[in-house]
Parts: C-alpha cells; structure tokens; sequence
C-alpha cells in the first residue's frame, strides 16, 4: 500500500512527499524490495543521482541481503551513474550468488582448471534458475573456452535445427527517436513475431557481436571477448561493471530462465563452436548472421516467419546490419527539437547538455549517410523513415509495411500503434520552457528540422 501511494505522489508531482514517506517505510523494511525500487524511481526522477547512489551502497553493508535486493541495486547503481563509472567495488560487492559463481567459474578456467570451472559454472547456472533442459549445452559451450581447446578443432554439432525460411525485421532508432512507435505498428500485423527487449547481442560495448567481430585475429583476446559474450549477452550470468552490461545481463537471463527446452541454449552453443573455428572477418560475419537466422527461428511463433526485433542495431553503428543477416532494417530519424525536448523529459539519465547534443546528433546521422552512401547495393534492405511522416501520414505507413513485405489486410488496428498521441510528441517543443536552446537547435540543425505542416 505505501509503494502504491508513493508512486501516486510521484506520478503528480509530489516527489519529495514521497520520498520521505519511503524513507521512512525504508527504516522499518530496510529489506524490501518494492520499496527500495520505488525509493530509487522517485528520485531519478528528480535526477538525485547522489541519493539512489547512496541507497544502493547502503545495500552492501546489510546483513545477508537477497540476491533480488542486489540485483535491484546493481541496476540502479548503474543507472545512476551518467557517466558510466559505477563504483567497480561496490558492483562487486553486490552480485549475487550466480554472479559470484560465474567469476570464480571465469578465473578457474582461466588458471587451466577446465574441470572445476565446468563445475562452478554449472553451480552457477543452477543458482541463476536456468532450466535443467539448457544447462548440459551451456556447459558445453563453456567448456569450448577452455585454454586447453585450440581454435578451430570444435566438432560441430547443428543437427535438427529447424531449416524453415525465416524473415527478420529489424527497427533502429538513436535515441527516443520514435522507433518504439514504428515497432508497435509493425506488431500489430498478425504475420510477425515480435521479440520483446531490446537484446544487446549486436550492437554495443565489449561484449557484443560488433566488438568480437574486431578481435578476429588475436585468438586469447578473441577467446576471452566469446566468454565475456557468453556471460553478458547470451545467458545473463556474468557481473555487470556498467549501464551497458546491466541491461544486457537483464535481456540475456529473462532469455535464459524462459529456455524451457533448451532451443536457445542449442543455438547459442552451436554459434560458440562456430565462432572458434572462423580464422577471418568476412566467415565470424558470415556465422553471426547464421546465429541472427537461428534465434529468430526459435523466436518466431507458430507459423509466423517474420520476425520483428526492437532496436538491435543503433543508427550511428548501421555497419552491425551485416552481423544481422539477411533483413529488413528500418531506420527512425525524427526532428532534433522534438529529439531533445523528448530526451529532456522521458530520459533522466540524459546529460542536458545543448552542445553535447548538437554534436551527437550530427555526427550520428552524418556517419549513417555515409556508410550506407558508401555502398548503397550493401544496404538495399535498410530504409531511411520520418518520424514525423511516419505518425502524420497513412499512406507513408503503407509504403513502411510494403517494404516489409506485409499484407495491410492482416493489421489489426489500433492494438499497440497509437497516432493521435504520437502526433502530440512531434511537436513537443514547442512548450519547452527554455526556447533559447530550440532555437539554437534550429540553428545549428536547421537541415534536420522538419516543417510541421508539409512533414518535410
């Protein structure tokens, strides 16, 4: 009952009220969960970063607090720090029981002990609450990285794979660009599949397919970049040491525990035997893709052979379409006054800073121009969207759904898209409190600015 009136408070702008009625709930209930959360909720709002800070390295000196209490400070902890360089001793001090076992698992095998770190692992993947049918191919997997295994000498095991054509469709987006929405309109045929999250696997930081893909030819390093894969992004078990790695141990372990059959633990250990037996850039490519092919295949629901992902690859980085295969990208661009005023508001870890924002903007949409430029036969499946045309206009919708090849007939209207209110946020700018800095945004990126009346 306190959560929920707290969260009433914030949600019409008493947050201070609430925070204080948290705070006090919090010296009774230091141990609860619901509150802690609420608690850090309300003051990112606020953008008290100090204050969620301290709350979350007040968990690591309780008595034995849950792994649930960890794992909620860890999030936030990260989260909160905009800088992304979280306290790396207070992270450590919060993982939880399989985190712990998934680093002590890394340093024995490591230390050429293959077999006790099998052992640890698999501790560690029981603690995790992975399901009995995955865990024999992720210990397969494992043991794959193992000093004692040479590249290229896996035997590989594919058989049984499901070969049905698959389709793949992907939204990109930089940002509260607007690709939440043209993913809800996609959903809304019943000939997609749409994979909830947005899965980290391709597109960012050390652990992804983009980073491996660049470590080709220095085996140890390559070796070491797949464990660190197999941790963050495959099955969510590995410690966090920033924003980036949290979010995808998140995706990768809900990923995991809902593995009822095995199917994903399958298709990522086949794609980890694969991987150390390429020698070049252009075969990990080719692998990635099959990989790509693989969990969209087990992704897909029932007879659905397209199969819709949520901002996999970012617009900044279009060059990770290759590590994607065969597909269909859609990329979101929207007005840089509606961006930033959006950023401003829904984002609290957004830096706020007009300059910084300027300069981003710009060179995000200048590299995408030209690296698509640069080979256009090469990106032929990734197609440019307005936001703004795209809320505003039907019949621009329609040549969207055309170049995904879907049937108009087959969308259920209304579901998940909602025009009218995103039509409100193309022009959210205009009651910004500060219009010196639209104007500057107006200046500096007049060339991105769109008029509203022709949504050109």
């Amino acid at each position: 009952m306190i959560v929920i009136f707290a969260k009433i408070l914030r949600k019409i702008g008493y947050s201070e009220a609430a925070a204080s009625l948290l705070i006090w709930s919090l010296k009774r209930r230091p141990d609860s969960i619901s509150i802690f959360r609420e608690y850090c909720l309300n003051r990112m709002t606020v953008r008290d970063f100090t204050g969620v800070i301290d709350r979350c390295e007040a968990v690591t000196i309780m008595p034995n607090a849950e792994d649930a209490l960890k794992d909620a400070a860890s999030f936030f902890l990260t989260r909160a720090s905009l800088k992304n360089k979280p306290n790396l001793s207070v992270l450590k001090s919060l993982q939880n029981s399989f985190q712990k076992a998934s680093s002590h698992s890394k340093e024995l095998q490591e230390a050429g002990e293959d077999k006790e770190a099998s052992k640890v692992f698999g501790k560690g993947l029981n603690l995790a609450g992975i399901p009995n049918a995955a865990i024999f191919e992720w210990e397969t997997a494992f043991g794959l990285l193992g000093k004692n295994m040479a590249l290229g000498d896996t035997p590989l095991k594919s058989a049984g794979e499901d070969s049905k054509p698959i389709s793949k469709l992907a939204v990109s987006g930089m940002y509260w660009s607007g690709s939440g929405a043209v993913y809800a309109y996609l959903n809304e045929f019943d000939q997609v599949s749409a994979v909830p999250g947005e899965l980290r696997l391709w597109k960012e930081g050390n652990f992804s397919l983009n980073s491996l893909s660049q470590k080709i030819k220095k085996q140890v390093e390559f070796r070491k970049g797949l464990q660190h894969f197999l941790f963050t992004a495959l099955t969510g078990t590995g410690a966090v040491s920033n924003w980036q790695e949290q979010m995808a141990v998140d995706y990768a372990l809900k990923a995991a525990r809902e593995d009822l059959n095995g199917s994903y633990a399958k298709v990522c250990r086949i794609f980890i035997e694969e991987a150390l037996s390429v020698s070049n850039k252009d075969e990990f490519t080719k692998t990635a893709a099959n990989f790509s092919d693989s969990l969209a295949r087990i992704w897909g629901a029932g007879d659905n052979r397209i199969v819709l992902f949520d901002n996999i690859i970012h617009i900044g980085g279009i060059e990770a379409t290759a590590l994607f295969g065969d597909a269909k990208i859609i990329c979101v661009f929207r007005d840089p006054r509606s961006n930033f005023t959006a950023r401003w508001y829904e984002n609290p870890r957004f830096h706020r800073d007009v300059e910084r924002f300027i300069t981003y903007y710009r060179d995000t949409v200048q590299s995408f121009d030209k690296e698509v430029s640069r080979n256009p036969a090469e990106y032929r499946n990734v197609l440019r969207v307005s936001f703004e045309q795209f809320v505003h206009s039907e019949e621009y919708r329609n040549t969207i759904a055309d170049f995904c090849g879907l049937d108009l007939k087959r969308r259920k209207d209304g579901k998940f898209f909602r025009p009218l209110k995103s039509k409100k946020n193309t022009t959210n700018y205009k009651s910004f409190p500060d219009q010196a800095v639209i104007r500057k945004i107006e200046k500096e990126l007049g060339a991105y600015c769109i008029d509203e009346l022709t949504g050109d």
